[in-house]
């Protein structure tokens, strides 16, 4: 396939297109030292003004220079927040008792760290920026993570030989390594991914590096490499073509905005409307898995909304970003009922929660008044677990155990009177269906936790029998 190459010029353009000026900016820069579990207290950046990114900056410990905090400071007048890890607080923050390394387990805390110390109000997706040995962690990282997890990534002075005792855990995308050194001195080779979008190679121009890397970029659809000038290769060099990498990323509105300006503003709905359906007198409200409002949440929620049943669709990744307590849950639940129900004219509700939206529904509904109580259809939940937290966690996404969660089962148990139908795959392991008495009723479809992507399946089951 063609190399996707970025020169120098094109970037400083993409820079000030990004900008939405035609000189570079200048805005002041915030600098302080920040507490990031696990890695510790790390050198931070962000802008004074109005936060338009956030970016994990990965660096050796002894590049972290002079030149280097220049770097930082040009990204965080571009309006991006940025923490500068030492790859080496990373590796040694790595989890001891596994069998294979996947830098996420770790940037996944320092993510949810750093995003809370900036208060924002809901989860933004970083880009992971590694420089020399950074490089190689932030491609790694980036083709091991869930899909959602991370905005970008840009690895400057790419190297995919690495060393480690254990080896690369494959992770969501597949990461595959080759073992090159012996058992003495092991080393690995990162090995090109069957595809990457979002993920850029930065390497000087003309020089072996970038010809190495560039191979390796064109062997990966979607991935692209980039160029600086410069003859000895520091960070300095690379900075210009970095910002201008980096500045169409920027988010086009503050991040930390509410809107407040309209009904339920400050709620990370979405609402789903066909006008082509039969008329019914019943809506429905979603709370999505932890990986947001996407694409099976809403296919199922666009698959009811075909048989006359509109749905508003809650991201929990969104909304359980801070903690909520069950009753201020339960309060903004009745916000959207009495909201839509009006605006649509349902006087019906059929509730439904996916994975982290089953696991909370409950204490929603148990603390409704008894009047909205009185108009619910149903309460579907689908791949419910066996404990419900009230606050997002990113580690989940990397199967990190959590003990702080809550028994579902007595909660569903408390939702007597309620017509309550759990759906579980046949093939999914620690469901909390099994452990619900009658008159809970059992659903149970095929696959796992995503059962199997049918979502058309899923929709007519929560969908069959209930009066519309």
């Amino acid at each position: 396939m063609p190399i996707k190459k970025t020169s120098l010029a094109f970037a400083a353009a993409l820079a000030l297109v990004g900008s939405g000026c035609t000189r570079p900016a200048t805005d002041p820069v915030a600098a302080t030292q920040m507490n990031l579990p696990p890695v510790g207290r790390v050198d931070t950046y962000r802008p004074v003004g109005a936060l338009r990114g956030v970016a994990l900056f990965m660096v050796p410990r002894d590049r972290i220079t002079g030149a280097y905090r220049k770097t930082a400071v040009s990204l965080a007048s571009e309006g991006f927040a940025i923490a500068v890890l030492p790859t080496e607080a990373i590796v040694s923050a790595l989890p001891a008792r596994v069998s294979c390394t996947n830098p996420n387990s770790v940037l996944a805390r320092v993510v949810q760290s750093f995003e809370h110390a900036l208060e924002l109000n809901r989860y933004v997706r970083p880009a992971l920026v590694g420089y020399r040995s950074g490089a190689a962690l932030a491609y790694a990282s980036f083709v091991q993570a869930p899909r959602g997890v991370y905005g970008s990534a840009i690895s400057i002075d790419f190297n995919p030989e690495t060393t480690g005792a254990k080896a690369w855990c494959a992770g969501k995308g597949q990461l595959t390594a080759v073992r090159t050194g012996d058992t003495a001195s092991p080393r690995w080779r990162l090995m090109p991914a069957s595809r990457l979008s979002g993920w850029t190679a930065l390497d000087p121009e003309d020089s072996a590096v970038y010809a190495a890397t560039a191979r390796f970029v064109s062997a990966i659809p979607g991935a692209r490499s980039a160029s600086y000038t410069g003859g000895d290769r520091g960070i300095d060099d690379a900075t210009p073509a970095l910002v201008g990498l980096m500045a169409p990323m920027r988010a086009p509105m503050a991040l930390d905005h509410v809107d407040r300006s309209r009904a339920l503003g400050d709620l990370p709905l979405s609402s789903v409307f066909d006008p082509h359906a039969p008329r019914t007198d019943t809506m429905a409200v979603m709370y999505s898995g932890d990986g947001g409002w996407v694409g099976f949440d809403h296919q199922i929620a666009a698959y009811i909304a075909s048989r006359g049943v509109p749905v508003v669709g809650v991201s929990t990744r969104d909304y359980f970003w801070t903690r909520k307590a069950a009753a201020t849950a339960s309060r903004d639940l009745e916000r959207i009922i009495r909201h839509y129900g009006g605006q649509w004219g349902r006087k019906r509700v059929l509730l439904i929660g996916y994975s982290f939206g089953a696991d909370t529904l409950p204490f929603m509904v148990n603390r409704l008044p008894q009047s909205l109580k009185a108009a619910i259809s149903r309460i579907s939940l689908l791949g419910l677990s066996k404990g419900a937290d009230f606050e997002f966690h990113l580690s989940s996404w990397f199967n990190v155990e959590r003990g702080d969660a809550v028994p579902t089962a007595p909660e569903v148990g408390r939702l007597g009177g309620l017509q309550v139908q759990c759906i579980r795959g046949a093939d999914e392991n620690g469901s909390a269906c099994p452990d619900l008495a009658a008159p809970v009723t059992q659903a149970i479809l095929p696959g796992g936790h995503h059962f199997d992507s049918n979502a058309g399946l899923v929709a007519r089951t929560v969908l069959a029998g209930i009066k519309r």
